[in-house]
């Protein structure tokens, strides 16, 4: 992968990415650069929600605001997702859109089984793929509005 956090890198950091509007997921990496789970924007929002205690909610915020010590402090390895749903790379994108229907998932982590952790596969990235396919064959349109394909089949 090209982005990554590391367990370690603190909530600032990972803030700072998903500030820029482009990323929704990075892949978390150990140390030694496994792949250990993915951080998501929701799931730092999530993380933001949660904050209704007293005491708690005092550490994180300064008149009214985050603390950027708070969310310094704050470790990337305790929000993130480790129980991270996986595809091989060699598996047909028809079927990983299918499995990321079926499973609920927004995010899948692509393996090879030779290089191991490829990068993610994002919902986005299937829109993004579904729109060229569209411009470079605009036609395949009036495949999916012909009567030979059911409803159910699209879903």
């Amino acid at each position: 992968p090209t982005l990554f956090l590391e367990e370690q890198d603190d909530l600032m950091k990972a803030m700072s990415i998903f500030a820029s509007g482009y990323w929704r997921n990075v892949p978390i990496l150990t140390m030694e650069g496994g792949f250990t789970g993915i951080l998501s924007d929701r799931d730092v929002i999530g993380f933001l929600a949660e904050i209704r205690t007293g005491d708690e909610i005092e550490d994180i915020l300064f008149d009214g605001k985050l603390s950027r010590q708070a969310m310094r402090e704050k470790t990337v390895s305790e929000i993130m997702q480790r129980d991270v749903q996986t595809v091989a790379g060699d598996v047909p994108l028809w079927e990983a859109c299918d499995f990321m229907i079926r499973k609920e998932v927004r995010c899948l982590a692509v393996y090879d089984a030779q290089n191991g952790f490829c990068g993610l596969l994002s919902q986005a990235d299937l829109i993004r793929g579904f729109s060229a396919l569209i411009q470079m064959y605009p036609n395949v349109l009036n495949l999916l509005e012909s009567d030979n394909v059911h409803a159910a089949t699209l879903v």
